[in-house]
């Protein structure tokens, strides 16, 4: 073989050299992290054996049956929960055009004109208090509160009823949550005070009609 041969040869044998070295590192380097995971398979398969051990015989089952005993009436309980939300809902939707007529008496323009924007945020509004339904002194809140919501009606701006979820979130934030604190303290006492009667009042009237909703 001519000397340019055995050059090349050489060259050859040293890059398959080069590149079997790396793939051994790389076979090397698999194979170690497969055997950290195996390592911490191992692990948590002792951790496992050793917490199965340390249960008592029957104590497994005992404690599943806690867990369905306990969702069954954590299920029961949210039966209860829906209807007593549904029921009040419907019996606020029945009433809401009582109540808006009972504005109309006030101002019949303004009445006739925002009708749908004004029932659409009501809407809204019971939507948003539904968590607060269950509650057995909500009615007593939410009558004094939608009261006070349609006589501050006129005061909304166009942009309000444009983002109505906006404008309900506001309400319930600024009026809704004195309402409610003022009637869980009554009922706590036992001892709910009559509203006294003012027939110059809007918002006086219109909570004693908001009562009869109930």
């Amino acid at each position: 073989m001519s000397n340019t041969a055995k050059i090349n040869n050489l060259n050859e044998i040293r890059t398959l050299s080069v590149l079997t070295q790396q793939n051994i590192f790389k076979t090397c380097n698999k194979i170690s992290d497969l055997l950290k995971l195996l390592h911490l398979k191992l692990a948590e398969i002792k951790a496992i054996n050793e917490k199965m051990r340390s249960f008592k015989s029957g104590s497994f089952k005992k404690t599943l049956t806690g867990v369905r005993i306990q969702s069954l009436k954590l299920r029961t309980a949210l039966v209860k929960e829906k209807v007593i939300i549904t029921k009040v809902m419907k019996q606020i939707q029945k009433k809401q055009n009582k109540l808006l007529k009972a504005l109309a008496v006030y101002d019949k323009k303004f009445a006739t004109e925002n009708s749908s924007k004004i029932k659409s945020l009501l809407d809204e509004i019971n939507r948003q208090l539904k968590p607060h339904m269950k509650l057995p002194y909500f009615k007593k809140a939410y009558s004094l509160f939608i009261a006070h919501v349609l006589t501050v009606t006129k005061d909304l701006k166009p942009e309000h009823y444009k983002d109505i979820k906006r404008t309900a979130q506001a309400l319930i934030k600024k009026f809704f949550t004195d309402f409610l604190k003022k009637a869980k303290g009554e009922w706590e006492k036992k001892n709910q005070k009559k509203p006294q009667k003012n027939k110059g009042s809007l918002r006086k009237e219109l909570a004693k009609l908001a009562k009869k909703i109930f």
